[in-house]
């Protein structure tokens, strides 16, 4: 089964993969920066994804999943001393254990220009979907797939501050990587890019504050997207100003949604 992956707007361009381990959004983070993803059977060391000329810091924090099943929030610097980036290979290795299921580990610094996407793992080149400022990518223009170095070259992006989502498949799963969000794409741009296009709660009352997953039950909630329901506008994500009843599988909105324009996709910890 394919994994799903999941749009988050940030202030800069950040890897979804399947454990979901999302960077807390409160910190100000000015420089480039990406989540780091660790790499299967190698402790230790992780994939960057996109390349960097320069690496200035190694943050790592409990990631919002764990945060929203009342964990308190972590956040620290590695020491300089503690971390080496491969440039050739695009690998950030780590001199401590750091426990993955519950931390991310993020890098700022400065990217390679045009953006480069490094895979950590073969892809399957027809799968490729780019949008790129609220257009879809044009192959051999705006987005190079060099199958024998498995890395995509993105001409679009030039200055790396672009707002953008490529995603592609691999064996056993996808992957998105980019710094737009639901604010900068519409129905048709998710429809290309393979992500929902419905949401997976119904209304539980007439004014657009109550909903529930139905069948599916969530220990906790750490991220509500409003998917547009027809063509001409965009979504939006909410990471904040919703509360999550586990007993009544329910989740209440600060601010009503109209249901008309919006569908409501919730997602957290299962039970």
């Amino acid at each position: 089964m394919k994994r799903i992956t999941c749009i988050v707007l940030l202030s800069s361009a950040v890897m979804f993969s399947h454990n979901r381990n999302i960077f807390p959004y409160e910190l100000n983070i000015k420089d480039d920066n990406i989540n780091a993803e660790p790499i299967h059977d190698k402790p230790h060391q992780y994939s960057v994804n996109i390349k960097f000329s320069r690496i200035k810091k190694v943050l790592v924090s409990t990631n919002i999943a764990v945060e929203a099943s009342g964990q308190k929030r972590e956040v620290y610097t590695l020491l300089k001393k503690e971390w080496n980036y491969d440039y050739d290979r695009n690998i950030l290795v780590i001199n401590r254990d750091i426990d993955d299921s519950k931390y991310i580990v993020r890098v700022t610094g400065k990217y390679r220009t045009p953006v480069l996407i490094i895979p950590s793992t073969e892809i399957n080149s027809s799968s490729i979907r780019f949008v790129v400022n609220g257009k879809i990518g044009i192959k051999g223009k705006d987005y190079r797939y060099d199958e024998t170095h498995n890395v995509i070259e993105l001409p679009a992006c030039k200055t790396g501050k672009e707002k953008f989502i490529i995603n592609y498949d691999y064996t056993g799963g996808s992957s998105s990587i980019g710094s737009a969000g639901m604010a900068e794409l519409t129905l048709p741009l998710l429809r290309y890019l393979n992500f929902p296009i419905k949401g997976n709660a119904v209304l539980m009352d007439n004014k657009g504050l109550k909903f529930s997953p139905g069948d599916i039950h969530y220990k906790s909630v750490w991220l509500v997207q409003l998917i547009p329901v027809k063509d001409g506008y965009t979504g939006r994500d909410i990471i904040t100003g919703f509360h999550w009843n586990q007993g009544r599988n329910e989740l209440t909105l600060d601010t009503p949604v109209d249901t008309q324009r919006f569908s409501i996709m919730i997602y957290g910890e299962a039970e």
